[in-house]
């Protein structure tokens, strides 16, 4: 089933023509299934519009899963409404945020309305601009969780969104420190003369710089994989994203930052899901690939099995109660750090510390 998803990616991201001898005996409605678990349903549904129409799903099957792809275009243009309403009411305020990832990585896909998207999450570069936009999420919210320091969330007319005063939180504070440090040397002086803006639907929006983002989007994946899991969907969103501006990402930067938060396993094993599995070009990689199996196999088996953010893993997602907690700590967190510790060694070795002090805080009844 695998082979036969990728195909069907591989077509609608990069034009990639399926092979017909794939679908002859193809089991749609899981295929259909398990593409909605990795939220990609509506690239597979793209894809299969390559196909001849003896090989696609039945017509009752696949006017279902258009009808899903329907609710994803609807959602879009939600978001982008909401978007265009948020930036308004932020630079009133005198703040410009930076979108990150979402519709802005979206909007680089063929077909952008097909992306599933997700949160709108915005990053607040200076100490004082994320304090104003606190003050505006709190005037357009009934109320703002900010359970975790990296960001504030709030939902506004139905979607959620996410304001981030840094842009990863790792276990490790010393790699927290050290992109706090890129964060702020890439994006030192005037904002609109570092950031550069991007028309998405007639909605303008600041973004990060190219280097900066691909660098942002590794980071991203690789704290998800390690602390809850991710889907194809956050795979697709980096091979997109290079293949549309690997000319524009300097990669002795993007080399030297890898090599600091000590990313090479995880860069290497994500960048050969682009090339063999999704077939983006190896040269739009900002680094020369070195095909490691064991580490590529690694991470790929969690991303297919785990859907979404890890969401088949376990049942405990966000904040839970004592007893759910506990469960979770013990039963999945800790032991998925030990099974992923080859990928990223030195944020797997404090997500474990972290978690056992955690835990035992939790047992003392704190």
């Amino acid at each position: 089933m695998y082979s036969l998803l990728f195909s069907l990616l591989r077509y609608s991201l990069f034009g990639h023509v399926p092979s017909l001898s794939l679908y002859e005996n193809c089991d749609w409605e899981r295929l259909l299934a398990f593409a909605e678990c990795q939220t990609v349903l509506g690239l597979v549904v793209d894809g299969i519009e390559g196909l001849p129409a003896d090989v696609r799903p039945g017509r009752s099957l696949m006017m279902s899963a258009i009808g899903r792809v329907c609710g994803i275009e609807r959602s879009n243009v939600v978001a982008k409404d909401v978007l265009g309403s948020l930036l308004a009411e932020y630079r009133r305020a005198g703040v410009e945020p930076v979108l990150m990832k979402g519709l802005g990585v979206g909007d680089r896909y063929p077909c952008p309305e097909h992306r599933a998207c997700g949160d709108i999450d915005l990053f607040f570069a200076r100490p004082s601009d994320a304090v104003k936009a606190g003050t505006v999420a709190k005037r357009l919210a009934s109320s703002v969780d900010t359970f975790y320091a990296k960001h504030a969330v709030f939902s506004y007319k139905g979607v959620t969104v996410e304001n981030h005063c840094q842009l990863c939180d790792f276990s490790n504070a010393r790699f927290t420190a050290m992109l706090d440090e890129i964060v702020s040397r890439e994006l030192s002086g005037d904002l609109s003369s570092v950031c550069p803006r991007r028309d998405i639907d007639g909605i303008t929006v600041c973004e990060l710089p190219p280097t900066l983002y691909a660098f942002f989007l590794l980071c991203h994946k690789a704290t998800h994989v390690i602390e809850d899991g991710l889907g194809l969907r956050q795979v697709c969103d980096w091979a997109v994203f290079l293949s549309a501006e690997h000319e524009r990402i300097d990669r002795n930067k993007f080399a030297s930052w890898t090599s600091g938060l000590r990313l090479w396993p995880l860069a290497h094993a994500f960048g050969r899901i682009c090339v063999d599995d999704l077939r983006l070009p190896e040269s739009c990689l900002p680094f020369r690939l070195v095909r490691e199996t064991g580490n590529y196999e690694l991470l790929r088996r969690q991303i297919l099995s785990g859907g979404n953010f890890g969401r088949l893993f376990y049942r405990y997602k966000g904040h839970v109660g004592k007893k759910e907690d506990m469960l979770r700590t013990m039963c999945v967190k800790m032991p998925r750090y030990a099974s992923l510790y080859r990928l990223w060694p030195d944020e797997a070795r404090w997500c474990y510390w972290a978690m056992l002090k955690r835990g035992v805080r939790r047992l003392a009844g704190r």
